[in-house]
């Protein structure tokens, strides 16, 4: 299986991260600077975590030089490919007083790359309590 997926590239950014879908490119920024293929490097390596892929099935066929690219992946269809990537565009409003945790289950989401919206409250929320507007909630 081969799928061939359009990026837009920002180089320079001050964190790397997958911004999301732009029309139908996946925005990336990257730290990297665009010089001697820094930027490039960076978005494979990005993208082989994020696809928990090895770098050597992913290639750049066009844009090397561009903030436009088509990257080859080897090894998983589009759907699959469309799939990975927007469990990573999941976000997540943790509440809770001091000292309740928000930073360790933060953590742990966070670590926890292949982690579905309704699995992420099973396995973190379970029967704790929840505060919002000043009104208990429970999730189950």
């Amino acid at each position: 299986m081969t799928t061939v997926l359009v990026l837009k590239v920002v180089p320079g950014a001050s964190i790397d991260h997958i911004a999301g879908w732009l029309d139908n490119k996946l925005k990336i920024r990257v730290r990297a600077a665009p010089e001697k293929g820094k930027a490039n490097n960076a978005v494979i390596q990005i993208l082989a975590k994020t696809l928990d892929l090895p770098k050597s099935s992913l290639s750049i066929i066009s844009g090397t030089t561009s903030a436009v690219k088509s990257i080859r992946i080897l090894g998983l269809s589009e759907d699959e490919v469309k799939a990975r990537l927007d469990l990573v565009q999941h976000k997540f409003l943790i509440f809770g007083n001091s000292g309740s945790g928000k930073s360790t289950l933060a953590k742990q989401l966070a670590s926890t790359k292949k982690l579905a919206h309704q699995e992420f409250f099973k396995r973190f929320a379970g029967k704790k309590n929840r505060y919002v507007n000043n009104e208990r909630t429970r999730y189950v």
